[in-house]
């Protein structure tokens, strides 16, 4: 929906698929655009920021939703890596585990995939679970 006004046709499958890695399995898309205009790898990014992933879905409900009921500031949660070549063409991926790092200092960022149907105790022990992997990297820094 956020692409709609920048192809002439987006390629994305009608449901995600499970990309499983080592301790964790993630849902995902592989979304692509043929544009009408030309246009770069950031201002599509900066369209499509920030993604059902990270933010739900619809976009404008759930950002109500967390204005409302969340405190959390979330500026630091999420964000995108990947490959930008010169031409402004690329590859990006969302980042769904962040930290910020100040002095000696590490906040993580994880989510949680809330749903109706979601326990409380059982989202936050997957969130513990998925930050399992930075706080191991960061015992080596």
């Amino acid at each position: 929906e956020a692409l709609e006004g920048t192809g002439s046709r987006v390629d994305a499958p009608s449901t995600p698929g499970l990309m499983q890695l080592n301790n964790v399995q993630h849902l995902w898309t592989r979304i692509g655009t043929t544009l009408r205009a030309p246009s770069d790898a950031f201002a599509l990014a900066e369209l499509l920021h920030p993604t059902p992933a990270t933010n739900g879905h619809p976009r404008r409900a759930a950002d109500r939703w967390l204005e409302r009921t969340d405190a959390f500031e979330r500026g630091w949660y999420t964000g995108a890596a990947g490959i930008v070549h010169p031409d402004l063409s690329g590859e990006l991926y969302v980042l769904l585990r962040c930290a910020r790092l100040r002095a000696q200092v590490a906040d993580l960022y994880a989510g949680a995939g809330i749903v109706a149907e979601s326990e409380p105790r059982a989202e936050w022990r997957e969130t513990e679970h998925k930050l399992d992997a930075m706080l191991s990297a960061l015992q080596f820094a």
